[in-house]
């Protein structure tokens, strides 16, 4: 895991605790530099991954001195789009963009968003997402300053047969139907693995972490008439949440 996203792993535990209705501290920047520590992160590597997450506005100081670490605004805002249910019954989407040849880096940028919620390219600036809350996904990407370049359709009433035809191939359900199924095991015997409560309580943390990167925002979600093994990812997200509040009080103890 990318130490950019590894550093953000505690702020997150406690936004998704308050979700849970477990109030506590924000964490201590000692206590996260400890926890990465932990996974073999470099210290000075650390420093500067959390000083460019505050300069980026994921992170913030939340006391003159620096000692407590919370969440910045844009963070808070993606992270609460993915709290909700990620799974329940959706719809097709589309969204179109477009931009100045002198725009690349938004182009970018907007494309890698795109990525996070699971959009798919069907063709030249035109992208595809299965799932819920679409307009909230469209107002998220506007509110960071797309308005003016993005143009969304909710609410497909059906795919093009020549389109649910190409899905195998725009989606390599082939290979993701197998890497799923690998996860599942993966997940399961990383989880199972002896040692004290705080030892558990971080391997969760950076299990979690992982699958959100590597599996909630990256593997197909579609219909299961499309991908049954859909309910592979479903299955691995719900042993994870289940486990959440059952570490609140190894949270206070691992970073207040």
């Amino acid at each position: 895991m990318k130490l950019r996203d590894a550093c953000l792993i505690p702020v997150l535990e406690r936004i998704i605790l308050a979700h849970f209705g477990a109030e506590y501290p924000w964490p201590e920047q000692a206590r996260i530099e400890a926890f990465l520590c932990a996974f073999g992160y470099s210290q000075g590597a650390i420093r500067t991954a959390l000083s460019r997450a505050r300069a980026q506005g994921e992170l913030i100081a939340l006391d003159s001195d620096g000692k407590r670490l919370g969440a910045g605004e844009l963070m808070s805002r993606y992270t609460s789009l993915f709290l909700s249910e990620p799974f329940s019954p959706g719809d097709f989407s589309l969204l179109l963009f477009h931009f100045a040849s002198e725009q690349s880096k938004q182009r970018t940028r907007l494309k890698d968003m795109l990525a996070q919620f699971n959009y798919r390219m069907i063709t030249q600036n035109a992208y595809l997402r299965y799932g819920a809350r679409g307009e909230d996904i469209q107002a998220f990407l506007e509110a960071q300053g797309f308005a003016g370049h993005i143009y969304s359709f909710q609410l497909l009433p059906e795919l093009p047969a020549r389109l649910v035809h190409e899905l195998p191939e725009m989606y390599q359900l082939l290979n993701w139907a197998e890497r799923l199924k690998q996860a599942k095991i993966d997940f399961g015997e990383y989880l199972a693995q002896p040692g004290t409560l705080q030892e558990r309580y971080w391997r969760y943390l950076f299990a979690r972490a992982s699958f959100h990167a590597n599996l909630l925002t990256a593997a197909p979600y579609l219909p299961d008439t499309y991908f049954p093994e859909v309910r592979l990812t479903q299955e691995i997200f719900t042993g994870l949440t289940s486990q959440a509040p059952g570490f609140a009080t190894a949270y206070q103890a691992c970073f207040v």
